[in-house]
């Protein structure tokens, strides 16, 4: 099979997997640098049903640092196999290979007298580099442990680019409020979240094993509501007391007592601090039954709640909830809130199915702040929730409940019960505003369209006639129509939803003149804007000549030309359309199509040949009046003569019949 090459630079060998580099949602293949053949290489060829991290791979591009793998490159190319085109990523090969080379394996575990130079160290540094260029990792896992050379000396982190954030992670290694999010919306999260997942990598990597693969996810939910994790995990390995502090304070199940960077940092200098003990959960007197099982403390009964939702509205609404509170757990300033909860309307939204779920919603808010928003099938993090909605569409699932979750403003309730008001959490309030006025317009550039690609600066263009060509880039989208145009049913326009609401949602450029002529009734309208759209890519974009695009597009201009009233101009542009057309320039096609002098003059031209026309046809009525007029005065005149021609004869006859009686 044909080398896939991209970039005119990298040869990727479709007929060379490599097994042994693969991701779980992404294939290794061959590759060779053409600037450098000596270089050992593999590229990824990463699912295009996914929302893949973009930003972070242009971010780490080149970056080379102790404890990570190096990505060289990445780009789209056409991946004849699939017969479409796929992102790929390339890295450099980690020569000693993975750390666990199967599940179920075992490997010699690192020695506590070479664990912090060998681990804890490259981890570090690794993790502080991220941080620098703004990435939180979320592959941290013993699986993506690499070696880089040969001799097994110096361990990297593999690839964090080719799955949404954690996607795979098993659930071991992640902090309990993101555990109980789905795996697609998890979102980035922050640095601490990925010293947790490193701290459950210090424990395998002193086990000798992966014990995070057997344990099912109820079971782990169930460990962590009840015990912390430290107690949990780490007796999974013989942990020595050297190095009891630092894993112990990296699986602090509270945020706020996990160590940061800095604490890494100082354990490394030599510093120690003093421990801090696990917070304690309140715990009720006395169950509150739900679904057959008694539980004991809010967060427990949040969750199972949350798994059977239908079931949960009933003791929510009817009161039971609210007494539990006050007698069980002896809670009434949660009781209070909860019955001021259910009153509060939910925006302009009128179902009451929908508002008895977001009531529902936001007393599980209420019962574990700390949790992800939960509302349905919808379990997701703030920052997690475009990733969420893009794997639904991308999936082809249902996302009727995102939609609900943002007309009824529950991630602004979210913020308001976990109480986080820094900078980047009252964006996210505006974002979500912005986010349910673009919902409730069915314009073209808005709608759910346009919320997609509001919350996913990561995802490519999914209309379906660029879906295959995976753009990423709004300079990329007329080479890509270019490429499908010559196989496109003629009929359908270049422009959709899609299409028109990643453009203005991934470009800088002032394209409301154009939108609104899209949204406008008139067709021919409609069809300007769209020309002008796309003449407008071309020129800011310095795209090269389109001629598929162009051919596609004067399908569709038989209306425009004929708008024209003059004969003379209709004739023109339809002589010139063609020569233009054959030239692959959309700016000069739209500005021959909607030349606003030629539409001026042509509507000048168009009055004056109205006027004309009603004054010959007022010149013609007035002469058949006057012809008429004649006609009848000449009739009136000869029914005269001829009654006077009558009554002399009728005279004439009685003075003949008058003599002859007299003779």
């Amino acid at each position: 099979m044909a080398m896939v090459i991209l970039f005119n630079r990298f040869e990727i060998n479709p007929d060379k997997p490599m097994p042994q580099y693969n991701m779980p949602q992404a294939k290794a293949y061959q590759c060779m640098d053409r600037r450098d053949p000596d270089r050992v290489l593999y590229a990824l060829l990463c699912r295009p049903d996914l929302p893949l991290r973009t930003n972070v791979m242009a971010a780490l591009r080149g970056v080379k640092t102790q404890g990570l793998i190096m990505l060289v490159d990445f780009g789209v190319a056409d991946w004849n196999p699939a017969g479409r085109r796929h992102m790929m990523v390339i890295y450099e090969v980690p020569i000693g290979g993975r750390v666990l080379e199967s599940a179920e394996g075992y490997f010699e575990p690192v020695s506590e007298m070479h664990f912090p130079k060998k681990v804890i160290k490259p981890m570090f540094q690794a993790l502080t580099t991220l941080a620098a260029h703004g990435v939180m990792h979320r592959s941290v896992r013993l699986d993506n442990l690499w070696w880089q050379d040969s001799s097994k000396e110096h361990l990297v982190l593999g690839d964090c680019c080719t799955t949404p954030p954690s996607f795979d992670n098993q659930y071991v290694y992640e902090p309990l409020h993101m555990l109980l999010a789905n795996r697609e919306s998890r979102g980035p999260g922050y640095v601490r979240d990925d010293l947790y997942a490193l701290g459950m990598v210090f424990i395998a990597m002193l086990a000798g094993r992966d014990f995070t693969q057997a344990t099912p996810l109820d079971e782990v939910i169930r460990t962590k509501f009840n015990y912390s994790s430290y107690s949990a995990f780490g007796m999974e390995a013989p942990i020595p007391l050297t190095l009891t502090e630092v894993v112990r304070s990296l699986v602090m199940d509270h945020e706020d007592d996990r160590w940061t960077l800095r604490g890494i940092e100082l354990w490394l200098n030599g510093k120690r601090a003093n421990p801090v003990a696990p917070r304690q959960v309140k715990r009720a007197t006395q169950p509150f039954w739900f679904d057959g099982v008694g539980y004991y403390t809010a967060r427990e009964l949040a969750q199972a709640m949350s798994l059977n939702w239908d079931e949960a509205i009933a003791p929510v609404m009817d009161g039971r909830l609210e007494i539990w509170l006050r007698r069980g757990l002896e809670d009434n300033g949660t009781a209070d809130n909860l019955v001021q909860e259910i009153k509060i309307p939910s925006g302009k939204v009128g179902d009451p199915r929908m508002l008895n779920d977001a009531a529902l919603a936001r007393a599980l808010m209420l019962l574990d702040h700390s949790a992800p928003l939960r509302y349905r099938d919808v379990r997701s993090t703030l920052d997690g929730f475009g990733g969420g909605l893009a794997y639904a569409m991308m999936q082809r699932k249902a996302y009727r409940s995102y939609v609900e979750v943002v007309l009824l403003s529950l991630p602004q309730s979210m913020i308001m019960h976990q109480k986080l008001f820094n900078t980047e959490i009252l964006q996210w309030e505006e974002v979500f505003k912005v986010a349910a006025t673009n919902l409730q317009s069915q314009a073209v550039a808005q709608g759910i369209e346009r919320v997609l690609y509001d919350l996913n600066g990561n995802i490519h263009c999914q209309s379906p006639i660029l879906e295959a060509e995976v753009v990423y880039e709004v300079r990329h989208m007329l080479p890509a129509l270019d490429r499908v145009a010559p196989n496109i049913d003629p009929k359908i326009r270049p422009i959709d939803r899609h299409s028109a609401a990643f453009l203005v949602s991934h470009w800088d450029r002032d394209t409301k003149p154009q939108i609104r002529a899209l949204n406008d009734p008139n067709k021919d309208r409609q069809l300007i804007g769209m020309i002008s759209l796309l003449a407008l890519m071309q020129w800011r974009t310095a795209a090269p000549p389109v001629y598929g695009v162009c051919a596609w597009v004067g399908a569709h201009l038989e209306s425009i030309i004929q708008s024209y009233h003059g004969q003379g101009r209709r004739k023109f542009l339809e002589a010139e359309v063609p020569r233009v057309i054959k030239s692959g320039s959309l700016p000069d096609l739209y500005n021959l199509l909607d030349d606003q002098k030629q539409r001026a003059s042509d509507a000048e031209g168009f009055v004056w040949a109205k006027a004309e026309y009603a004054s010959a046809e007022k010149s013609k009525a007035m002469i058949e009046d006057a012809k008429a007029s004649t006609s009848a005065n000449a009739q009136k005149m000869g029914h005269k003569a001829a009654a006077m021609a009558a009554l002399a004869i009728a005279v004439l006859s009685a003075g003949i019949s008058l003599i002859v009686g007299i003779s």
